[in-house]
C-alpha cells in the first residue's frame, strides 16, 4: 500500500488503485498511525493525539 499525507489523506493499493477511506474518524486514526510509523503506538498516545483533553467516554473502545 502507498499513502499520501500532503493535503488530503490518500491511499492506494500496491497496484496503484485508489482506496476510498470515507469516514473522517478512520482517516484521522490512519494519519496518526502513519505519523508514528517507526514503531508500536500505544492506545494512550492515540487517544491524546486524536482527542487531546476531550476524549470520548470510553476512548479505548472508540479506537
Amino acid at each position: 500500500m502507498r499513502f499520501g499525507v500532503l493535503g488530503s489523506l490518500a491511499v492506494w493499493t500496491a497496484e496503484g488503485q485508489a482506496v476510498r477511506v470515507p469516514e473522517a474518524k478512520v482517516r484521522a486514526l490512519l494519519a496518526d498511525l502513519l505519523v508514528h510509523r517507526d514503531g508500536p503506538v500505544s492506545a494512550d498516545l492515540l487517544v491524546e493525539d486524536l482527542w487531546g483533553a476531550s476524549p470520548p467516554g470510553n476512548p479505548t473502545n472508540t479506537l
